[in-house]
């Protein structure tokens, strides 16, 4: 296996791990909020994606202070990208009584 590819399969990776690791943030983010107080349940959805948001805005930024990595909005677009997935995911298996 040449090093191209292999520089293709850790992008990859790289890319999936930072999907679902801000799904899971979000199905973490979305129970508190849903089993929550009255105002935070009512708007658990939008308190879930404020979490991933924040996060993800966060780690860009920090990375931007190190040599070795690369801070990137398209990062962010991934990473919300999940947390929204996980998050409808949530909604849907909530609406129907799981």
């Amino acid at each position: 296996m040449g090093t191209d590819k292999l520089k293709i399969y850790h992008f990859i990776v790289r890319k999936v791990c930072h999907f679902l690791g801000y799904a899971i943030l979000a199905l973490l983010a979305s129970t508190v909020f849903y089993s929550s107080v009255l105002y935070l349940a009512k708007f658990w959805h939008v308190c879930a994606f404020a979490v991933v948001l924040a996060v993800a805005l966060t780690d860009e930024f920090r990375q931007s202070f190190h040599s070795n990595c690369v801070a990137s909005l398209s990062d962010v677009a991934l990473d919300c990208g999940g947390g929204l997935t996980m998050i409808l995911l949530f909604w849907i298996f909530t609406a129907n009584g799981f």
